[in-house]
């Protein structure tokens, strides 16, 4: 069989949205694609968001293809999807019909709007990677779990699947991916996304989990070494995002990773993303030495009060720590906030302004929070199931306001002498120029 997989294409940075849309591997589409490669299948991956240049060439071949999966959110966007689905629409639209089946967030929340408007085979809801297995080996549609498909015109949602086994998915065939087109401005090129664990043990109300299944589920630290040896000795990969949710949840995971990494002494830089209260000094220190350069933390807000709204289940004094020894060890950091939550106030956005100039990320970003079906948050604003997920915010704050909100968050904290001396002592002026090109774009 001919297997087609397909990531669309979005903008670097989504105007409307303000969102940051990378140039990072769809690892979800690699899985799949790798597993069908395995058993033997006809397979090519063409990510247009690495090279939209190929959309010409898709739709000339994509007619010789048996089977055709499209992902509009692939395994980094799993918890906070694109809110633009115009660049997802517009490849479906021009795809063949019949053979055509969708995978990732819009598709698992609203199966039966992408069905009937472009006449898909079926949607696969939540993760994708044993569903594609057996659609492709040819199983009845009435007998695979994990999909939604119309009969008679008449939606069918058969049993959702279970989690999958993280120990099953197949160390990925990184050769089906471009991957010298990938890359974090933050870390540089030769980049690859590998992951350790799915899910996370924590309940915020704006973070999508549905994909997950809900759960948080480790990989066995073999398969994690496997997949990271393949990449590093022969595809050359020099630099890596552990794109985890909590990454230091597991510490005994991490250390073993990091001793792994140490002994081997690649040249292999990795950032990460954790909770500032999951990270101790001793870890800290070990995830340097083992190479790690910068962790992402969600900190979301500097009022007590949202904290609590939003169940963080943390302080402000934990996460002032973590970010402390953050620093300490000799590790960049980056904190993500977030405007809009509901009963917040002017006060309220403003305490994380001052939150975040007082613990002083090496980088910060500030958003407008999205409300995604299926979250407790969405629940709470009484949102409504329709494309875009961001229209939810507007009942009580202005996206005008939210937007203005942003601005000024972003010149009080990059703006500051403080931070501009600081930057241009520890950063060569090429990293400096393109991080304040990127804040030119969120201050417009």
């Amino acid at each position: 069989m001919r297997v087609l997989f397909v990531n669309p294409s979005w903008e670097y940075i989504e105007k409307k949205g303000k969102r940051y849309n990378r140039l990072w591997p769809p690892l979800s589409l690699l899985y799949c694609a790798t597993d069908a490669k395995q058993k033997g299948h006809d397979v090519i991956i063409f990510d247009l968001n690495a090279e939209p240049d190929k959309i010409k060439e898709l739709l000339n071949i994509a007619n010789s293809f048996d089977f055709i999966f499209l992902t509009s959110s692939s395994l980094d966007r799993w918890q906070c999807p694109n809110l633009d689905i115009k660049p997802v629409e517009s490849v479906l639209e021009k795809l063949p019909q019949g053979k055509v089946y969708l995978i990732g967030v819009h598709g698992t929340v609203m199966p039966e709007y992408f069905l009937k408007k472009f006449k898909i085979k079926a949607v696969i809801m939540a993760e994708p990677e044993e569903t594609v297995r057996e659609i492709i080996s040819g199983k009845s549609m009435k007998d695979i779990q994990g999909i939604a498909y119309l009969k008679n015109g008449k939606l069918v949602q058969n049993q959702r699947r279970q989690p999958i086994n993280l120990s099953e998915l197949p160390v990925p065939d990184y050769s089906l991916l471009p991957f010298k087109k990938y890359y974090y401005e933050l870390m540089g090129g030769n980049f690859m996304l590998f992951e350790t664990s799915r899910g996370c043990p924590f309940k915020c109300i704006y973070c999508y989990q549905e994909m997950f299944h809900n759960t948080y589920r480790k990989k066995p630290f073999e398969k994690v070494k496997e997949e990271i040896q393949t990449a590093v000795e022969k595809f050359n990969v020099r630099t890596g995002y552990l794109i985890d949710l909590e990454l230091t949840v597991n510490k005994n995971g991490v250390n073993e990773l990091c001793d792994f990494l140490i002994g081997k002494k690649y040249d292999f830089r990795w950032c990460c993303q954790t909770r500032a209260d999951t990270v101790t000094e001793e870890l800290l220190t070990k995830m340097k030495k083992a190479g790690c350069t910068l962790v992402h933390y969600g900190i979301e807000t500097g009022s007590p009060a949202i904290m609590e709204l939003i169940n963080k289940k943390t302080t402000l004094e934990k996460i002032e720590k973590g970010i402390r020894m953050t620093n300490k060890s000799g590790m960049e950091t980056a904190g993500f906030f977030m405007f809009g939550f509901p009963g917040e106030t002017e006060e309220d956005m403003q305490k994380t302004i001052d939150f975040a100039k007082e613990i002083n990320p090496t980088y910060v970003s500030f958003h407008t929070a999205s409300i995604y079906p299926n979250t407790k948050l969405f629940t709470m604003v009484g949102g409504r199931l329709k494309l875009p997920f961001d229209e939810a915010y507007t009942k009580e704050h202005s996206l005008e306001k939210l937007k203005k909100m942003e601005r000024k968050a972003f010149v009080q904290f990059y703006l500051r002498p403080r931070y501009i001396l600081t930057r241009l002592f520890t950063f060569n002026i090429n990293s400096l120029w393109k991080q304040f090109k990127l804040f030119l774009e969120f201050v417009r």
